[in-house]
């Protein structure tokens, strides 16, 4: 306990963590082109309604969520469809805090880390053997006395660079309605972050008068709505608890 290390992880917990997050991110990926289009139709509606009516408290009904055929796979998260765009900013929030929980699988980045990743992150290399290395580009401030360091963390196309690609397409949208360019500048990337806040939506609360935007504020593993956590986390069994005996006999 003195070391202020975290428990070891069952093997199978680990493992069945890795499986859900796959099956999770599947059917995100199934779902995407609807999202996407959902969320454009969405911002362009809004628009339409807000410069008509000259109101910004306004429901967009679920007949947007129906007409892209997103009402089963909302309601299946637990979100209600019935408050339409609502529901669609609370799912992509969940949709970026599985892509960071699948960085942390694959690189071993730490949650702060993960956060605070620009949105141009993904670097591809090839060494002197021919392999491409996949990297994920970020800073740190560990080993460095609390200060930023850039530095970049090992990952895969197939698992890392899949989430961070598909986290990219939703926090494009959101930066489309913010008439945002993500900067690719070494000087001022930091300034476009991969997780931004969906509540730069217009529905939501309307913050383009920021200075730069800001980061996705409830990315912890306990802010999952529990519909997501109960797909993604295994239940401890007994034999989680034997093989923690057998490795980590000197925990309490």
């Amino acid at each position: 306990n003195n070391a202020r290390q975290h428990a070891p992880l069952p093997t199978r917990v680990y493992a069945g963590l890795i499986n859900n997050l796959s099956i999770e991110l599947d059917d995100i990926e199934a779902h995407t082109p609807q999202l996407l289009a959902a969320l454009r139709d969405g911002l362009r509606m809004y628009a339409q309604v807000k410069a008509a009516h000259g109101s910004e408290r306004m429901l967009i009904g679920r007949a947007l969520v129906e007409k892209h055929g997103l009402g089963d796979y909302i309601a299946r998260r637990g979100f209600n469809i019935n408050v339409g765009l609502s529901s669609l900013t609370g799912v992509v929030t969940e949709i970026f805090q599985v892509c960071k929980l699948q960085i942390h699988v694959f690189s071993g980045m730490r949650h702060e880390e993960v956060r605070t990743l620009p949105y141009h992150c993904m670097v591809t290399r090839k060494s002197g053997h021919g392999r491409r290395h996949s990297l994920i580009a970020g800073v740190t401030t560990k080993f460095n006395k609390g200060r930023r360091l850039r530095t970049h963390w090992v990952t895969t196309d197939r698992e890392g660079f899949r989430a961070i690609r598909l986290a990219k397409q939703f926090a494009e949208v959101i930066y489309e309605s913010l008439g945002f360019r993500p900067s690719i500048s070494d000087s001022s990337k930091d300034d476009s972050p991969l997780f931004v806040s969906p509540d730069y939506l217009p529905w939501r609360f309307n913050q383009k008068n920021a200075e730069k935007p800001i980061r996705a504020s409830v990315m912890e593993l306990y802010r999952l709505n529990k519909a997501c956590r109960l797909r993604l986390i295994p239940i401890i069994e007994e034999q989680d608890l034997a093989e923690l005996e057998e490795i980590d006999q000197f925990r309490a």
